[in-house]
């Protein structure tokens, strides 16, 4: 059927004011969007769980009650675990603060002592001292932000309990809300944002899933480690190098300052072995772990990914850390895709 040219255009320009303004009004009100963002994600990531049980004979809904009292299960039995020796391990790190805030004081001043009696000139000492008063200062302030995070953490159980009642709904109605985005597509392009769409997905779900897999071992194996050697809050160190291997490349430096500066507290030996063993535990990762569970799922070059990493680190700052890398294979998808239907036009 021909189409005018003059009524096509008229319908892509609405199209795209529409889009527009949509997503000017989500920006509006981002900050009521935390829940519906993480009950997506949830729901993208347990549908093909529930597709498996219907194609076994369950119905959707008991398909998703019976993946959720899995998973709930699952949690209860790691929380019950896990939970008493992490309360424990906070509490003595905050009874443990001030003395590990003095301890660096001490060490600063020492260094400050020394090379102000050496022979720099008076402009470079100044320059030092500003320094090393920053860097304390952004310690300190580092270290309350993380335990005011730990003590608002209400806001991220609300965001436990609800999540998992929206991407129920998500999950009961996920074909009818596939077919009505499918037909809010203008016809002229619907095929070739499907077919985009379904590249970005097969990307994305296997680097979300490789990297929670990746970041669940190395942060065990790290936590397992660090136990065994006898640093103190070895549980909230592996902790820390899991979270922190969602930021490639940067992630095992992230991971392995605050187990070094630790260690240090008890032994210049123990700082040693602990850097030795996180070398050893990063090199597992990197040559043996993450190739063979994750592979080159986003497809970039390292340039790149560092690349994102700075630039999402500095407009998103830790969001855009662990953000970056998707965004940028989602972006790498869509140009790869235009550039080969300009190659056949």
């Amino acid at each position: 059927m021909w189409i005018p040219a003059k009524y096509l255009r008229g319908r892509v320009i609405g199209f795209v004011l529409l889009l527009a303004a949509g997503l000017f009004f989500l920006y509006r009100v981002r900050e009521v969007l935390v829940p519906f963002f993480w009950a997506g994600l949830l729901a993208y990531l347990l549908v093909r769980p529930v597709r498996y049980l219907e194609e076994r004979g369950f119905s959707r809904t008991k398909a998703i009650l019976l993946i959720y009292f899995l998973g709930a299960g699952t949690l209860l039995l790691v929380m019950a675990l896990l939970l008493p020796a992490i309360l424990r391990e906070l509490a003595d790190l905050a009874n443990a603060i001030p003395q590990y805030v003095g301890f660096y004081q001490s060490w600063l001043q020492k260094v400050q002592y020394r090379y102000q009696c050496s022979i720099l000139p008076d402009t470079v000492r100044q320059a030092v001292n500003q320094a090393l008063g920053r860097t304390e200062e952004k310690a300190v302030m580092a270290i309350g932000n993380f335990l005011e995070g730990l003590i608002r953490g209400y806001s991220a159980l609300a965001i436990l309990i609800i999540a998992p009642i929206l991407s129920f709904y998500i999950l009961k109605d996920i074909e009818l809300f596939k077919r009505r985005f499918s037909a809010f597509l203008p016809t002229l392009w619907r095929g070739d944002i499907l077919t985009v769409l379904a590249e970005i997905d097969e990307v994305l779900l296997g680097f979300i899933r490789g990297n929670v897999v990746v970041c669940l071992i190395v942060g065990t194996l790290t936590a397992v480690v660090l136990g065994i050697l006898g640093v103190n809050f070895a549980l909230l160190l592996g902790m820390i190098a899991g979270v922190a291997e969602l930021v490639p490349y940067f992630g095992s430096f992230i991971a392995a300052l605050p187990a070094i500066g630790i260690a240090l507290l008890e032994s210049p030996r123990l700082a040693l072995y602990t850097l030795l063993t996180l070398l050893v535990v990063q090199q597992l990762e990197g040559s043996v772990i993450a190739p063979k569970i994750i592979g080159d799922k986003v497809g970039l070059h390292p340039l790149v990914v560092v690349f994102a990493l700075f630039a999402g680190g500095k407009l998103w700052g830790v969001m855009g850390l662990l953000m970056a890398v998707p965004i940028a294979a989602i972006i790498r998808v869509i140009l790869n895709y235009i550039y080969l239907k300009c190659l056949e036009d």
